[in-house]
């Protein structure tokens, strides 16, 4: 998401704590010489936090965390909330809101609704962007209605629901399914359904995880109505898509679902299989729901077998996943095995007490269904204990909550809307037939007209053939003769080309030999004023081999770019005047355009002469160097300008009457130029140079 418009802030208390995070979590695993780029990056924003600014340091947040949660997600809660007081300390909603709902969500994945809850609610103040708003919502929303607290459940998912059907996001379908899993809960099944249909369009083709989880949907909805048939067909369809794609996670839940509503069909055979294919699938996931359920049935297969010590090891298993569960959902048919189990041992008081718990889960789920379970459960145990005043007065309740789920009305509204839908996808299919059909026969008279106009075209272009056929000929001698001259002509050039990048090449060479012969004489002579004019007569030459040098270099021979030739010249008498380690503040302001051999080298000099004054007579007793060198090319006008923060020209001196050779070679370029020079005396020396560029001369304006 694009969320982090930031202002660097000093935050050296939150880098020195997250350091000593990653110490801790670096000290728990293995060495190893390979590391990720994410940790590489974030290990060098902890040492250096200026090194990085704020909205390059918020992604590596998130990018390094999002690595790292897969292995440790303890050390990433820890990261998140350090995020979080990031955002706080340099003043940035997005990395605040960013932070606490990363956080949430790992709870989410983690199982833990309270913290859950408690981040995204902690994040809903910082957050601006409009689609994390509604996902932080919603998710709120799903926290509440695990919790079974179905008023602050209904108010955040509506919330979202209106906020995130309005945006045009792929993730649409999302708040379609957080309102259908409110409506559900509800018992509103026709109004569930409708939402459900009502979502399909916006699943994207590719999301197939969206799309099996439809049909999951389907299914929910008609095993609330005691359709089971319907059920087993939607929840086979979720299970060929999840084959079809290798989701194992989804594999393990859509044969324990099947599993159940096999069993309840009485299917025990079928059941069995579907359990039994869940369980190493849910072992592989951890996924503990859905081993649960199936641990749970197997417990209630073994006791319809009579196999009561078979059953009692599953219950067994089942109890020890119980309380690792955080959701309540999958514990009506744990309670089930249970209360069951106590039954067949003759415990009656501990199935008693089983079933006061299924009882009170039912009342917090609000769930009929489950509570009509409960009721049968709870009936079966008052008949088994002979009280049979108790047990007629639960058939009337379980009679009333039998005919509110499967009364005709609601269940033939919920089977008219999935016909009117599945009608509306054969309407669609037929008019896509007929359209298809249509677009077949356009195509086959289009052809046949094709076909009709090619006949015509042959007949006139066999004709023309004949007519063309002599001239070809005498036309095909004519070009295979320029061919051939245009062989030559292009060797020939090929030829010039090379030879004129070997001239070059011999230029920049012998320019060499003689920089190399007076670094050599330097080395022999004493007086300062000769060493200084030997080094001064060698810029000039590396000025001019270092054209040569570019131009050998390039495929133009006739024009050099102007910014990497000034940049390297520049960096050369930078290097050579003042060092590698040279404190100088540099400011270069080039313009990246061609000019040709014979303006370039006279511009070359100029900006040689220029520099190498600066260095000598503008940087002497300056502890604090400054120098700008701008080359801008407006219009037809070029500028070139250098200036240094020295002491600045003598008053009474007449740069166009100085006897130096320096000088006397810049107005020399400059008339050759037809260049205007002005000199100021402003904080230094400023010299600016501006001529009119000719069209021989300036060949192209690079963007």
């Amino acid at each position: 998401m694009n969320l982090f418009r930031m202002v660097p802030a000093l935050y050296i208390n939150t880098c020195l704590t997250l350091l000593c995070c990653l110490v801790v979590y670096v000290s728990g695993h293995a060495q190893t010489d390979e590391r990720s780029e994410k940790q590489v990056a974030f290990e060098q924003m902890i040492a250096d936090p200026a090194s990085v600014d704020s909205v390059e340091a918020a992604f590596i947040y998130l990018y390094y965390i999002e690595e790292l949660i897969h292995d440790d997600p303890d050390t990433g809660l820890v990261l998140y909330e350090q995020m979080a007081e990031f955002g706080k300390q340099i003043g940035n909603d997005d990395v605040i809101a960013n932070g606490y709902a990363s956080l949430a969500f790992l709870y989410k994945l983690q199982g833990d609704v309270t913290n859950q809850i408690k981040y995204g609610l902690k994040s809903l103040p910082y957050t601006g962007d409009p689609i994390l708003l509604a996902h932080t919502l919603g998710d709120i929303g799903v926290g509440y209605l695990q919790q079974v607290q179905f008023d602050s459940a209904r108010y955040y998912i509506d919330s979202a629901f209106v906020l995130g059907v309005a945006l045009d996001s792929t993730w649409r379908s999302t708040f379609y399914m957080q309102k259908f899993q409110l409506l559900i809960r509800e018992n509103k099944f026709h109004a569930a359904l409708d939402i459900l249909l009502r979502s399909i369009p916006f699943v994207p083709q590719d999301n197939v995880i969206r799309r099996a989880e439809i049909f999951v949907r389907f299914a929910q909805v008609y095993r609330q109505i005691g359709d089971l048939d319907k059920a087993i067909e939607y929840e086979l369809k979720c299970l060929a898509i999840s084959q079809d794609h290798n989701l194992s996670r989804t594999l393990a839940t859509g044969n324990a679902r099947l599993g159940e509503l096999y069993y309840r069909k009485g299917l025990d055979s079928l059941a069995q299989v579907h359990f039994e294919l869940a369980i190493p699938l849910a072992i592989k996931r951890k996924h503990e729901s859905a081993l649960l359920s199936a641990y749970s049935f197997l417990a209630l297969l073994e006791l319809k077998k009579g196999k009561t010590a078979a059953a009692r090891r599953y219950v067994s298993k089942a109890d020890s996943l119980f309380l690792l569960i955080p959701f309540k959902d999958n514990r009506e048919d744990y309670y089930t095995a249970r209360v069951r189990l106590f039954m067949a041992e003759g415990r009656f008081v501990e199935a008693r007490h089983q079933l006061d718990n299924f009882l009170n889960y039912a009342h917090e789920r609000n769930s009929k269904a489950t509570k009509l379970k409960a009721y049968r459960e709870l009936r079966a145990l008052y008949t088994e204990t002979e009280n049979w005043r108790s047990a007629n007065a639960l058939a009337d309740s379980i009679e009333d909550i039998q005919v509110y789920l499967t009364r005709a009305d609601q269940k033939q509204l919920i089977y008219d809307l999935e016909a009117k839908y599945q009608t509306d996808l054969k309407n669609a299919e037929i008019a896509r037939l007929k359209n298809e059909t249509l677009i077949n026969q356009l195509q086959i008279e289009k052809e046949r007209r094709k076909i009709w106009a090619l006949v015509g075209g042959l007949i006139l272009a066999l004709m023309a053939i004949l007519g063309v056929a002599f001239a070809f000929r005498i036309k095909q001698r004519a070009n295979q003769q320029l061919q051939r001259v245009n062989a030559d002509l292009r060797k020939a050039l090929d030829q010039n080309t090379m030879l004129m990048k070997e001239i070059h090449h011999r230029v920049k060479n012998n320019l060499q030999v003689v920089s190399s012969l007076l670094n050599l004489q330097g080395k022999f002579e004493k007086d300062a004023a000769v060493i200084q004019a030997i080094n001064t007569g060698k810029e000039r030459v590396h000025s001019i081999s270092l054209l040569h040098k570019t131009l050998y270099d390039n495929q133009d021979l006739r024009s050099v770019r102007v910014r990497p030739y000034f940049t390297e010249l520049i960096e050369h008498l930078v290097n050579s005047y003042l060092g590698p380690d040279n404190k100088l503040d540099l400011t270069q302001r080039i313009d990246n355009f061609l000019l040709d051999i014979d303006t370039l080298v006279p511009l070359g000099l100029i900006a040689n002469e220029l520099i190498t004054n600066t260095f000598k007579y503008a940087f002497r007793e300056n502890p604090e160097p400054a120098l700008l060198f701008e080359l801008t090319h407006e219009g037809s006008l070029i500028t070139l300008a250098v200036r240094d923060n020295g002491p600045g020209l003598p008053i009474n001196s007449l740069p166009r009457r100085s006897r130096s050779l320096g000088m006397q070679l810049i107005y020399s370029f400059a008339e050759r130029l037809e260049a205007d020079i002005r000199i100021e005396n402003s904080d230094g020396c400023h010299v600016i140079l501006q001529f009119e560029s000719q069209h021989n001369s300036l060949q192209t304006r690079i963007a």
